[in-house]
């Protein structure tokens, strides 16, 4: 059943569309937070960032980024457990030197 969805015509569109959503709002939404944010101290950082966070895990695994979104869940879960704080700061790094090289790819492809 779940191989029929695969060639469904209207699925395939809703996945392209997905797609595009998230090259072309979510990882720009996410690149700017984190640049805007690397400028300030982590109790100081603005609301976009985890909201952009947010919405990179709750995507990224449509578009062929699982890992991606394993992250942005692990930062998500640390954020509430503890806050923003110094020790989320090499992670978000990863996540955003990650979703760039992936960008990178996707751009060429």
């Amino acid at each position: 059943m779940a191989s029929d969805l695969v060639d469904d015509e209207e699925w395939q569109q809703m996945l392209a569309e997905f797609n595009r959503h998230f090259w072309c709002k979510r990882a720009p939404a996410f690149f700017l937070a984190w640049s805007e944010s690397q400028q300030i101290e982590p109790a100081q950082w603005l609301p976009a960032l985890k909201l952009s966070i947010h919405g990179l895990a709750g995507v990224a695994a449509l578009v062929d980024q699982e890992r991606v979104g394993d992250m942005a869940r692990e930062i998500e879960r640390l954020w509430d457990t503890d806050g923003p704080n110094t020790a989320l700061t090499p992670l978000i790094q990863e996540l955003s030197d990650t979703l760039m090289q992936s960008k990178l790819l996707h751009d060429s492809a």
